[in-house]
C-alpha cells in the first residue's frame, strides 16, 4: 500500500518508498533502517571501536556529516575492452577469480567490479581486511538490453534457450551482489536507485554510513553512455566508479559532505562528470549531486 501517509502495520510505520522505472525502491533513512531491525543482533563493529584504519569514533548524526574517501576507481569501457574484462575478472591479494565468475554477470557488475578491484589496488588496500564493509550500487538501468534480447528470444524460439540466470544477475542488486561476493564481504548489501539520477544511490550510501557500524562502504556508481538499444552502439561505453568510503574524515584527502543549504545552480551530479572530477585530481574541481531530501553532496578534496 503507497500514498501520502504512512503506512501501519501492527502500530508501527514501514519505511517509506518511492516510485523509479522498476517499480518500488528503498531511498534514504529506510535502508538503514531495514538493514538493522529492531532486536536483530549484528556482526558490524560498535561505533568507536578499533580497525584498520583507526579509531573510527562517532559517526556524526548531523545532516551536514563529513566522509573521507579512502580509494577509488573509474572504469570506461566499450564493448571489447568489457568482454575482455568478462574473461579475466582479476582478484584481490594475488588470488584471481575464476575466469567463469562473470559468465552470467550484467555489463555493469563486471564493470563495478572492476572499478571496485581499481580502487582495491591503487589505494593499497590489498591485503586489509575488508570483511566488514558494506556495498551500496546505484547501477543505471541494469539489465535493461540483456532482459529485452531475451524476452524476443523466448517468443521467437523456446523457454529452454532462456537463463534461469537472467533474473538474478541483471537486477538492482546485482551490482552490490557481485561485488559482496567477489570481496567476501558480510556488511549491508544494498542496490539503490536504478535510474539516471545518483542522488538515490548516494542517500542510501550516507543512511548506511550514518549507522556507524560499518568501518567503511563501498559506494559504486555504474551506466551505459549511450544507453544502448538493440544494436549496441560501437563508441558506447560502460562507465563504472568506485568510492571507498569511510565513516569519519579521513583517506586520500577527498571529502564526500552533505550539505542542508540549497544546491548549486550548476549540480548535475551525473556518472560522467564525477569520472572526469576523479580523472583530473589534482588540478582542482568538485563534483556536486542533489539529493532528493533536499540538500546536496559534495566530493571534493579537503581545503
Amino acid at each position: 500500500m503507497s500514498g501520502g501517509g504512512a503506512d501501519i502495520e501492527e502500530g508501527k510505520p514501514k519505511p517509506s518508498r518511492s516510485r523509479t522505472p522498476f517499480g518500488n525502491a528503498l531511498t534514504g533513512n529506510s535502508v538503514s533502517r531495514l538493514l538493522s531491525p529492531a532486536g536483530r543482533e549484528t556482526e558490524f563493529p560498535e561505533a568507536g571501536s578499533q580497525t584498520e584504519f583507526g579509531n573510527q569514533g562517532a559517526v556524526p548524526s548531523s545532516l551536514s556529516a563529513t566522509h573521507g574517501i579512502a580509494a577509488f576507481g573509474v572504469v570506461e569501457a566499450g564493448p571489447e575492452e568489457l568482454a575482455a574484462l568478462r574473461r579475466a575478472p582479476g582478484g584481490l591479494d594475488g588470488a584471481p577469480l575464476p575466469s567463469n565468475f562473470h559468465r552470467h554477470s550484467d555489463d555493469q557488475s563486471v564493470a563495478g567490479l572492476e572499478a571496485v578491484l581499481r580502487a582495491v589496488h591503487s589505494g593499497g588496500l590489498d591485503g586489509r581486511s575488508l570483511e566488514g564493509w558494506g556495498v551500496v550500487a546505484a547501477p543505471r538501468f541494469p539489465g535493461r538490453r540483456p532482459m529485452a534480447l531475451a524476452l524476443a528470444r523466448f517468443e521467437t524460439e523456446s523457454p529452454a534457450f532462456t537463463s534461469p540466470f537472467l533474473v538474478t544477475h541483471h537486477l538492482l542488486h546485482s551490482v552490490a551482489g557481485t561485488v559482496s561476493v567477489a570481496l567476501r564481504l558480510r556488511g549491508p548489501c544494498v542496490g539503490a536507485g536504478g535510474g539516471a539520477d545518483l542522488g538515490e544511490g548516494l542517500l542510501a550510501a550516507l543512511s548506511v554510513l550514518d549507522e556507524g557500524r560499518v568501518p567503511g562502504l563501498w559506494v559504486v556508481f555504474s551506466a551505459w553512455d549511450p544507453e544502448p538499444t538493440d544494436e549496441m552502439p560501437a563508441a558506447a561505453v560502460c562507465r563504472a566508479v568506485a568510492l571507498a568510503v569511510l565513516p569519519h574524515a579521513a583517506g586520500t584527502g577527498l571529502r564526500l559532505t552533505r550539505r542542508t543549504d540549497a544546491p548549486p545552480a550548476a549540480a548535475a551530479g551525473d556518472l560522467a562528470s564525477l569520472a572526469a572530477v576523479l580523472g583530473r585530481r589534482g588540478a582542482g574541481g568538485r563534483w556536486v549531486c542533489p539529493l532528493d531530501c533536499g540538500g546536496w553532496a559534495e566530493l571534493a578534496e579537503a581545503a
